[in-house]
């Protein structure tokens, strides 16, 4: 492939023809301008070759939340928080 080494992203072909193209850019995978020149690389050599498929996926974990909450959103609108305080309202 012609993506440089250390490149926010990976792009693989199985034999069976599934190109497998891999955002790897840790931690958040953000789209910066390293990762959209990467991915329109990835994407101008896979139109060149096209695939039988192509399968799009990102590399790592996702971030812990960014705070904790005592609502659930499978709650009913009406439910009030443990506090006293609505979590809709």
């Amino acid at each position: 492939m012609s993506l440089e080494p250390g490149a926010p992203l990976r792009l693989e072909r199985e034999e069976s023809g599934l190109a497998v193209l891999t955002l790897d850019s840790p931690p958040l995978n953000l789209f910066d301008q390293g990762m959209i020149g990467a991915l329109q690389a990835a994407i101008a050599e896979v139109a060149a070759t096209p695939p039988r498929a192509l399968l799009i996926r990102a590399e790592g974990t996702p971030p812990p939340p960014a705070s904790t909450s005592t609502c659930s959103t499978a709650s009913p609108p009406s439910r009030a928080a443990p506090s006293g305080t609505s979590c809709w309202g």
